[in-house]
Parts: C-alpha cells; sequence; structure tokens
C-alpha cells in the first residue's frame, strides 16, 4: 500500500510537471502572439501614417498646382488687362490744349480775341475778348464761306518724342451760343490745308458719330443776345479707339462747313 501511495504520489508529481510545461508553453506563444500583434498593429500604424502622409503631400501639391494655375490665371489676366489693344496702363491724364507753347491759327482773325485765345489757362470769361468769332463786325455778323481753327502741338512741352505720338481720349469744344454742328474734328502730321493728309476724328454731318460720340451741355446766359441764350455750348467728343487714324500727329483742326444761327461761329 506504501508503494502504491508512493507511486500515485510520483504520477501525481508528473502531471503537476506536465501541466506546468504546457502553462509554460502557453504563456510563450501568447508572448510571442502578443508581439506579433504588435508588430503587426504598429506595421499597419506606420503604413496608415505613411498612405495618410503621402495623400496630404499629394493634396497639397494638388492645392499648390490649383493655387499656381489660379495665379497664372490671374497673371494672365493682368497681363491681358494691360495689354495695348484693350486696355493701357493708367497714365496722367494731359489736356493738350492748355499748353502756352501750342500755336493756334486760323483762317480769319475775327472780330473779338485771336485764335490763341482758346488755350488759355484757366478759360477766359470775358464776353468780348476771351474768344474767337469769325464775325466780320461787333454785331457777329457772319465772315461768308468756311471756317477753321488748328492747333499746332510741335515744340510743346507735352510733345512725345516718337514722330508726336499721344493717344487722344477726347475732344471738348466750348461754343458760344455762335455754335455748329457742320464741322469736323481732324488731325494731320502736315498741316497744310489743301492736302489730303487730314484724317477725320469726328464728323458732325455723321448720324452715327453723332449718337454715339457726342454730348451737349448748355449753361450760363449770353449777355449780348436780347432773348435767352446759353453763354456756352459745350461738345464732348468721345474718341473711339477703333479710329483708323494714326496716333502720330501734329495738327489738330476744327474744320467749320457751316454756321445755323447766321452769327459767325465762336469758340472759348
Amino acid at each position: 500500500m506504501m508503494l502504491s501511495r508512493r507511486r500515485s504520489a510520483k504520477r501525481t508529481g508528473g502531471g503537476s510537471q506536465q501541466q506546468r510545461s504546457f502553462l509554460m508553453i502557453q504563456i510563450y506563444l501568447g508572448f510571442v502572439c502578443v508581439i506579433w500583434l504588435s508588430v503587426v498593429i504598429f506595421t499597419g500604424f506606420d503604413s496608415s501614417v505613411q498612405q495618410l502622409r503621402t495623400f496630404g503631400s499629394k493634396k497639397l501639391l494638388r492645392n499648390n498646382k490649383m493655387d499656381d494655375s489660379k495665379s497664372h490665371e490671374h497673371d494672365s489676366s493682368s497681363h491681358n488687362s494691360i495689354s495695348p489693344t484693350l486696355s493701357k496702363p493708367k497714365k496722367e491724364t494731359i489736356i493738350l490744349s492748355r499748353d502756352s507753347s501750342i500755336k493756334v491759327t486760323s483762317d480769319v482773325r475775327g472780330n473779338l480775341g485771336p485764335a490763341s485765345v482758346i488755350i488759355q489757362d484757366p478759360p477766359g470769361k470775358d464776353w468780348i475778348k476771351d474768344r474767337w468769332q469769325a464775325a466780320g463786325d461787333m454785331h457777329g455778323t457772319s465772315i461768308p464761306g468756311q471756317h477753321w481753327v488748328m492747333l499746332d502741338f510741335f515744340g510743346t512741352t507735352n510733345n512725345a518724342s516718337n514722330n508726336n505720338r499721344r493717344h487722344l481720349t477726347k475732344v471738348v469744344i466750348d461754343w458760344e451760343a455762335a455754335y455748329s454742328n457742320d464741322y469736323r474734328v481732324e488731325i494731320s502730321s502736315e498741316g497744310k490745308s489743301d492736302s489730303d493728309d487730314w484724317c477725320i476724328l469726328y464728323d458732325g454731318t455723321n448720324q452715327s458719330h453723332q449718337s454715339r460720340m457726342r454730348t451737349v451741355e448748355e449753361y450760363g446766359i449770353s449777355p449780348g443776345v436780347k432773348t435767352k441764350t446759353p453763354l456756352h455750348v459745350v461738345h464732348t467728343i468721345d474718341l473711339e479707339e477703333t479710329s483708323n487714324c494714326p496716333s502720330a500727329f501734329r495738327f489738330l483742326r476744327v474744320f467749320i462747313k457751316s454756321s445755323p444761327t447766321g452769327w459767325g461761329v465762336s469758340f472759348w
């Protein structure tokens, strides 16, 4: 019986050792599994981070490309916006006719001030001395025929070097009550009265020119007329960008064909 017990005890002790060995194996395998899972999880996390980084880089690159594209479009728009055919860089607007070095001539002397009074700066206000009129007496009787007043810009302080190139934007004619609608505004590089060199910027007999290019403003009361008559009849002519006239010119002329009022035409 004692032997039997010992053998039984030995068996029991052997079983316990096997159980401990099996437990150690389980612990080892569990540890290995934990390490493997950690490696897998870390690798997956690192891969996800790399993917996020790659996605972020691609998105940033795409956004940068879009920004560059928009910047390029803006630059192109800005470049177009400063192209010479549509729009030009902003420059100071110069009133050319307010330069005292301009030479002003006319076909007739007239009865009032000389033609040069029209470039006074500031404009004069004297009804007798500060305007030119193509009249033969103080009653304003018109001198028969066509008349003209011409401005010579050669040698002026606003004169450009490249063949007198200027960009005309508008012409303002400050008529007195003795105005005309039947006239032309024209430019020339020669200034000869009978030359074909004159290029027409505005023609008052052209109804399209009148409706699209000219505006009229009247103000004041003429002191020399019994009926209520404007002292100033201002014609503002906006010149078209599509004008066929060259930008190089020396002379500008207002060529008056007739007077509808019966008086000699008159400028301030």
